[in-house]
């Protein structure tokens, strides 16, 4: 009887273990908090402070942004379809964007060219170009939902190729379920007629943190160990 109740106490604890260390793995990464100045931790540990600015003035070149509660972090970055240099950039009251000229304070030059969306902004949107906001994450992620904002700062609707799928927003966010670590959002270009409807910025990811081997390593051994006792009991 003794024996039983420890073989189970020793399953659910294991299982108990594993349900934690994937459930305390879950955050939100908020862009548009930092843009509107909110203090953040980077990956160095260090504590900041937000505002609009590049990521290489507001948060260090190849430096990440630290989800606390995941112990995750992310990189931001930015291509040009002409292979001209990018920068992401933190916008107030919007959230990522991408911006390809900063004056020395870091600030967008021009200022409205501060979204993702075509090269020089929307006097180019049907020129074909575009821009590409890169998040790199220190770890493989399940990418739970990404919110988006619009050229205006309102919730977008429109159409954003995400790693190299054309994908619809309506209502500003995306419930994505998608797992990687590097995860690209680009422009598509729209004919000059229609204006710049597919300009946008990323305002929040959430992210959950794919479980850690370790833990199903340990509900492994806990299982192994009971067959073992098994084993054991049978041939005494």
């Amino acid at each position: 009887m003794i024996s039983t109740i420890l073989k189970r106490a020793a399953v659910v604890g294991a299982a108990g273990l594993l349900f934690a260390a994937q459930a305390a793995s879950a955050g939100t990464i908020s862009f548009l908090d930092i843009a509107n100045g909110a203090g953040f931790q980077d990956s160095t540990n260090t504590p900041r402070v937000g505002g609009e600015a590049d990521w290489n003035t507001r948060v260090g070149a190849g430096v990440g942004v630290l989800d606390l509660s995941t112990g995750i972090s992310v990189v931001g970055s930015a291509t040009l379809s002409s292979g001209g240099s990018a920068l992401a950039y933190f916008d107030n009251g919007a959230g990522l964007g991408v911006c390809s000229v900063v004056n020395g304070s870091g600030q967008c030059n021009p200022a409205n060219d501060d979204n993702v969306g075509a090269i020089g902004g929307s006097a180019n949107a049907g020129d074909g170009t575009y821009e590409n906001l890169i998040l790199t994450f220190s770890s493989t992620v399940n990418l739970e939902s990404v919110k988006f904002r619009a050229e205006g700062h309102g919730l977008f609707t429109g159409t954003v190729k995400i790693n190299g799928v054309d994908t619809g927003i309506t209502g500003g966010t995306l419930n994505a379920a998608l797992s990687g670590s590097v995860f690209s959002f680009q422009y598509l270009p729209v004919v000059s007629n229609q204006g710049a409807t597919n300009e946008f910025y990323i305002d929040s990811v959430d992210i959950s943190a794919v479980p850690v081997p370790a833990a199903g390593v340990l509900l492994l051994t806990a299982l192994g160990g009971l067959g073992l006792a098994r084993r054991r009991k049978r041939a005494a």
